[in-house]
């Protein structure tokens, strides 16, 4: 919130790291508590004031935290201030309406983000800081889901889902009933977590700079025969008002100026293109056909299972960091001959030991390239 979108690509795409910056806590003094009518008509009611008098008097006979009372009685005293000026309720823990917290600390607190017209003059929308509507607990909370749940995708996976989406379309078939808001253009982000002395930080980086949320242009084109322009670095401002102007006559169709950070798995889309025979004939691959055809010696089926006690053999597959069978152990003997294989079995069976052992065989023959290919557990069904 309160940022401009251009002014935010344009600083992670050239390397910037930005903290997510949270509003100010609850406890923090108010801008409109620091003018001089504020501090005067504070002092006159404190000095005046009978209750707020005697209640002190109180406090002196206890041996109760009168720093921690006082503290409780003048915020008391504020509270009525501010009623007598006029000024806005103050949010509290019980009463902690964000976004009237925002406005008294001047924060636009509107997820519509600001036109470039309306750039503030304090240089808040050029710093390297990404404004947020929570308290500084909420966004420790929220940031730090959002990190491990990145990264258990990263370690299942190997796909980085960690996106900031720039811009979301609001879009309506008036066949259907079911609206959709999906996040139009996508930057592949990287969010780190760092100690302070005020506690946790959180930065974002550019991974991969922005492209056209290609579920969502699938979506359209195969199910509405419905075309989303290309982003071709043009600039936010000038692709969204574009996207407003292709509306479909007849639809519900909306560009809100809203940014987010969050997980957004779209790896399964890859694949759909992948596969699809009309762009990329996979088929062709002579990996692929090696895997998926038999080449015309045995049954095809199978691969052979080699004697463990051959010391020929056994040379070739010299690290074992966990156990191995005979099946797992041909597997690794294969894998050390060059050779492209499919390994398959039920759960149990051990893909996994297999997995370790053909990483720590690439890491003694200082094969990093091998070790790449072993990270992708997906090709070992």
């Amino acid at each position: 919130m309160d940022e401009l979108p251009d002014l935010l690509r344009f600083k992670l795409e050239n390397g910037d790291s930005m903290r997510l910056l949270p509003l100010p806590a609850l406890e923090e003094e108010l801008p409109d508590e620091q003018t001089e009518e504020f501090k005067q008509s504070f002092y006159n009611l404190r000095e005046t004031d009978p209750d707020f008098t005697k209640e002190i008097e109180d406090l002196k006979e206890t041996n109760e935290d009168i720093e921690t009372q006082v503290e409780i009685l003048e915020r008391a005293l504020k509270d009525q201030v501010r009623q007598s000026l006029g000024l806005p309720e103050r949010p509290s823990g019980k009463n902690s309406d964000l976004k009237k917290h925002a406005l008294l600390h001047d924060i636009n607190p509107s997820f519509d983000l600001p036109e470039p017209p309306e750039k503030h003059d304090d240089g808040r929308h050029e710093d390297n800081f990404i404004q947020t509507l929570m308290l500084p607990e909420k966004l420790d909370c929220s940031a730090k889901a959002v990190l491990e749940k990145s990264k258990s995708f990263m370690r299942e996976t190997g796909v980085n889902v960690l996106q900031i989406a720039f811009g979301f379309l609001h879009w309506k078939d008036p066949a259907q009933n079911e609206i959709f808001n999906s996040p139009i253009l996508l930057m592949e982000a990287s969010l780190v977590r760092k100690a302070s002395r005020n506690g946790a930080e959180f930065y974002v980086s550019c991974v991969e700079n922005i492209r056209v949320n290609i579920s969502l242009r699938q979506k359209l084109e195969t199910e509405h025969q419905l075309y989303l322009p290309d982003y071709e670095r043009q600039g936010l401002e000038e692709y969204f008002e574009e996207l407003r102007r292709s509306a479909p006559k007849g639809w519900n169709w909306k560009v809100l100026r809203q940014a987010s950070l969050g997980i957004f798995p779209s790896s399964k889309i890859a694949m759909y293109h992948d596969l699809d025979p009309d762009q990329n004939p996979i088929s062709e691959n002579p990996t692929v056909a090696e895997l998926l055809a038999s080449t015309g010696t045995g049954d095809g089926n199978y691969a052979e299972v080699y004697e463990s006690d051959d010391l020929k053999i056994a040379r070739k597959v010299p690290y074992l960091v966990v156990d191995a069978d005979s099946s797992q152990f041909s597997a690794l003997v294969d894998i050390a001959n060059g050779e492209n294989l499919s390994v398959e079995g039920p759960p149990g069976s051990g893909k996994s030991q297999s997995i370790v052992n053909m990483i720590s065989a690439a890491m003694a023959r200082n094969r990093q390239s091998s070790i790449d290919a072993c990270n992708i557990k997906g090709r070992l069904h």
